[in-house]
């Protein structure tokens, strides 16, 4: 007798939001924000948030998921683990904090009085 699982249905929907191993991944990454669970419009990124660190570890979450589920469906990894891929969440995050900081460093530091429109000098 052939050996058969089961095997759900791979509807976008499964895909996007309902595989039992992004549900895990998705706790988890919740976790790290006080929150149990985020509701399929956070995770869809279609609800607005007010705060845009969320959304940006909700975009890079998905990504770093979405090249887990490659990996194993190219056979380089036999399972997705969600340790390393939230390892690699955070350090993804923790450059996009660096980068922010460094980019609102050389904003103030090119802004000067004498580009304030209420402050030009007329000759």
């Amino acid at each position: 007798m052939p050996h058969t699982r089961k095997i759900s249905e791979e509807s976008r929907d499964h895909h996007n939001h309902d595989c039992t191993q992004l549900i895990i991944f998705r706790k988890k990454i919740a976790n790290q924000r006080g929150k149990e669970d985020f509701t399929k419009e956070e995770w869809m990124l279609k609800e607005e948030r007010s705060n845009i660190s969320t959304t940006i570890l909700i975009a890079k979450a998905r990504w770093v998921f979405h090249c887990e589920r490659c990996n194993v469906d190219h056979h380089k990894k036999k399972r997705i683990n969600h340790q390393t891929a939230l390892q690699k969440t955070n350090k993804r995050m923790l450059m996009i904090t660096n980068n922010f900081e460094e980019i609102r460093k050389q904003t103030e530091e090119t802004i000067t009085p004498t580009h304030n429109k209420d402050n030009i000098q007329e000759s």
